[in-house]
């Protein structure tokens, strides 16, 4: 196998096994001879694997190379850098443009963090609409708590279609509010921290 096609598919076959560590030994060197989809691999098993550091020269080839999917991840890495944050939403707002709902999502979180909250709804929003159903549920989670009630509901209506339990433990927790708020009694205390299990993936916990 001393191709770059043979090294890649060999190593794709461990990477969807997540053997990150075995792919590494099929992607690098075909990273290095010049496969660029080895390389965003190789960038991703070093980063799962620990060996972050190991996984920039790679993220710098694909960021070359104009690789969307392997820019998120880069960015996710420079925005913990210090005077780093800028170019990583520069890389976001890049690939969501390019149509990466991921990066559309990560920039409407870090936007929101950093006050900006206008343009991180509609980033969150966005990143739903690319097919990231988070995008939607972080977003009604931030009109929830602002008791921002029809834009919440609007928001789940993706979610709901989709039957997506979480907007309807949201909708609950809404409905307990309305019956507080209105002095009906309940038989167990209302609570508005209520933690998602069911979202790992999520990025950020409003709940």
């Amino acid at each position: 196998m001393d191709s770059q096609e043979a090294l890649f598919n060999a190593g794709m076959v461990l990477y969807e096994k997540s053997q990150y560590l075995e792919a590494i030994v099929y992607f690098k060197p075909a990273a290095d001879a010049g496969h660029l989809i080895a390389a965003e691999k190789l960038a991703n098993c070093y980063n799962n694997t620990g060996s972050t550091e190991l996984a920039v020269p790679y993220w710098m080839i694909c960021r070359e190379a104009n690789n969307h999917r392997a820019n998120t991840n880069y960015a996710l890495y420079l925005a913990e850098i210090p005077d780093s944050l800028d170019l990583a939403l520069q890389l976001w707002r890049a690939a969501a443009d390019a149509g990466v709902p991921e990066a559309a999502f990560n920039l409407g979180i870090w936007l929101d963090d950093l006050g900006q909250h206008e343009e991180a709804k509609r980033w969150l929003k966005k990143s739903g609409e690319l097919g990231y159903r988070n995008g939607f549920y972080v977003l009604a989670g931030i009109y929830y708590h602002a008791h921002e009630w029809d834009a919440m509901k609007e928001a789940l209506k993706p979610l709901i279609e989709l039957a997506d339990p979480r907007a309807q433990r949201m909708l609950d927790a809404y409905e307990e509010i309305i019956s507080r708020d209105q002095g009906v009694n309940r038989s167990r205390k209302y609570t508005s921290n209520y933690k998602d299990e069911d979202s790992p993936n999520s990025g950020i916990s409003f709940f």
